[in-house]
């Protein structure tokens, strides 16, 4: 067996090839490529959440200098098929709004021109005819029958209903502690979902419980910021010390990560001034540490090259939006895996 088949990834610290050509500035995207009698397009957007579209007048805009042609939702509808969508009933959904406005954003028009400038000048000469449409805000309340339908050739905002069982959830139920019954909301999030929580005014500990991925235990995945720092002349290695002191210093640490809602990357600050659920966090992190069982995150590029990371999301995302088996689920992750090394 070849080494190339041999070495272990996980829990690995992998070298990033993608950091020299970012960091020096030589890295190259969508919008750095100019080729020869390239065009631009800017795209209308809907202001409503929710409305019929009467009327869409685009002809100002065709008859601005530099301007090569406006698609509304009639010519999307008539140049391709509607997304794909593995429910029952599928919604007929295209890029491009046809006669109704389903979310704030959603496009309504687009114009292709000669510059980006004339482009977007061209979105201001389009004039659209709205009529607004009740909205719901809540996922309770869109779920019943008397709600506003976003998409009427399925007469409900329940587009597909699917019973998934795995193992003995009764038995599960039967031998748990405890059992919340009622209306309750699970999030797998990292510290950023603590501004929801602040914002609510919701007690960690209390009206918010913070727990561990299931099956997860003993284990932690992080996702850290990380400072890279050039290398620099002997007389200026001191300020770079100075600032990487700083930013380790179990002080700035505890103001820092108080204030995010995060935790330390330090093992040694004390959690005193946490709330229950930084608390966990920071004793979950040391018990995995001390195991060994700190791993990065791979969806934010911290366990796996990239190109590993996307087969995994590729495949992950396709299991859980289509009807493919977990078995099968698993062999196409192997497949997509071993030919993204």
């Amino acid at each position: 067996m070849s080494e190339q088949n041999t070495k272990k990834w996980v829990g690995q610290s992998i070298k990033r090839r993608e950091d020299l050509r970012l960091l020096v500035g030589r890295g190259k995207f969508v919008d750095d490529i100019k080729l020869p009698n390239m065009k631009y397009a800017a795209i209308l957007r809907s202001p409503y959440p929710h409305a019929w579209i009467r009327a869409i007048d685009i002809s100002a805009a065709e008859k601005l200098p530099g301007v090569r042609g406006v698609l509304t939702g009639a010519d999307v509808k008539a140049m391709s098929s509607p997304f794909a969508c593995g429910v029952p009933i599928p919604p007929k959904y295209y890029s491009c709004a046809v006669d109704k406005v389903r979310f704030v954003g959603e496009p309504v028009a687009v114009v292709v021109a000669d510059t980006r400038y004339i482009a977007e000048d061209a979105l201001d000469l389009i004039e659209v005819e709205y009529e607004p449409l009740p909205v719901v805000m809540d996922i309770e309340e869109a779920m019943k029958p008397e709600s506003p339908v976003l998409h009427d050739n399925i007469g409900s905002n329940i587009y597909s209903r699917r019973i998934i069982k795995y193992g003995e959830p009764e038995k599960a139920f039967a031998e748990a502690d405890v059992v919340i019954k009622g209306e309750a909301a699970m999030q797998l999030m990292g510290d950023w979902a603590k501004g929801e929580v602040i914002a609510a005014k919701l007690t960690p500990g209390k009206e918010i419980l913070c727990s561990v991925a299931p099956q997860t235990q003993g284990s932690f995945l992080f996702n850290t910021d990380f400072f890279a720092m050039f290398k620099v002349s002997a007389e200026r290695r001191p300020a770079q010390l100075a600032m990487a002191s700083s930013v380790m210093n179990p002080v700035f640490q505890e103001t820092f990560n108080l204030a995010k809602g995060s935790i330390p990357a330090r093992t040694d600050v004390s959690g005193a001034k946490f709330d229950e659920c930084g608390q966990k966090s920071m004793a979950d992190l040391k018990t995995a540490s001390a195991a060994g069982h700190v791993y990065g995150s791979l969806a934010h590029g911290h366990g796996q090259p990239a190109a590993i990371q996307r087969a995994y999301l590729d495949v992950i995302t396709k299991h859980f939006n289509s009807d493919m088996t977990s078995k099968q689920a698993v062999d196409e992750l192997a497949q997509a895996v071993a030919a993204a090394k």
